[in-house]
């Protein structure tokens, strides 16, 4: 996912906050991180969701959630209204599993194991130097997955339940 924002949208990423997709409250902590980073949020809007999306939509900044866990609520609200009124901003939700919200299907992309090549690629980036064999065995190993392949090239055992970090920590290729 952050290659695909890195080579079609790289124009967004400086305008982009990525923010725990997993938080108990995600509209509550994307305000937060806006807070953070100097944005004032106007009282006036009806909802936290119309807030976050009004500050998204008048900055053009996309909201990058990263490992949703579910959809509840209040993110359907903001989804909805991304949907219906967004023409600057972006939402833009990752998740390990396809979405059980079937009125999201028609928005989401689904993002399947990298190629071996490109695993490879980023193998020769993180970690220079490997044999032909090794580099294979970490590459097969990895099935597809750039986390997998990160912790295998650091000689860790592999974490099923996926990084706790964005990808966008693996190293400076996996930002483009």
């Amino acid at each position: 996912v952050a290659h695909a924002l890195a080579t079609h949208f790289a124009d967004a990423r400086e305008r982009t906050v990525v923010v725990d997709g997993g938080a108990d409250d995600v509209i509550g902590s994307a305000l937060t991180a806006l807070r953070k980073l100097g944005a004032e949020i106007e009282p006036s809007a009806p909802d936290p969701a119309h807030a976050l999306l009004e500050l998204l939509e008048e900055n053009a900044l996309w909201l990058w959630l990263d490992d949703v866990a579910r959809i509840d609520d209040a993110l359907r609200s903001l989804l909805a209204l991304a949907q219906r009124f967004a023409s600057r901003a972006r939402v833009v939700c990752v998740c390990r599993e396809d979405p059980r919200d079937a009125s999201l299907a028609p928005h989401t992309v689904v993002v399947g194991p990298m190629p071996p090549a490109d695993l490879r690629a980023l193998l020769d980036e993180v970690e220079p130097g490997l044999s032909d064999a090794e580099a294979a065995g970490i590459v097969a190993h990895a099935k597809g997955s750039p986390w997998r392949l990160r912790q295998l090239s650091m000689g860790g055992a592999v974490d099923e339940q996926g990084p706790e970090k964005s990808l966008l920590m693996l190293a400076p290729i996996a930002m483009g």
